[in-house]
């Protein structure tokens, strides 16, 4: 399977995925070996994203309301 690098950057893959997976396919390893590694890679991602939301929340949820909205 011939995957060209332009439609790798539209399925939302970085150039450091892009080598991630030029260098996992010139050494032989499987494609499960790939997608494993870029899932773990977006997962972590996730977690970032959903703890810092988490944190965003509580601090708005806790924060004093004169602070967050001067005006009122």
């Amino acid at each position: 399977m011939t995957v060209k690098n332009q439609e790798l950057i539209a399925a939302g893959f970085s150039n450091k995925d892009i080598e991630r997976i030029k260098r996992y396919q010139s050494t032989g390893d499987s494609q499960d070996k790939v997608l494993k590694e870029l899932s773990n890679h977006f997962l972590a991602v996730a977690w970032i994203a959903a703890g810092l939301a988490i944190i965003t929340l509580l601090t708005a949820f806790f924060g004093s309301v004169s602070l967050l909205f001067p005006a009122l």
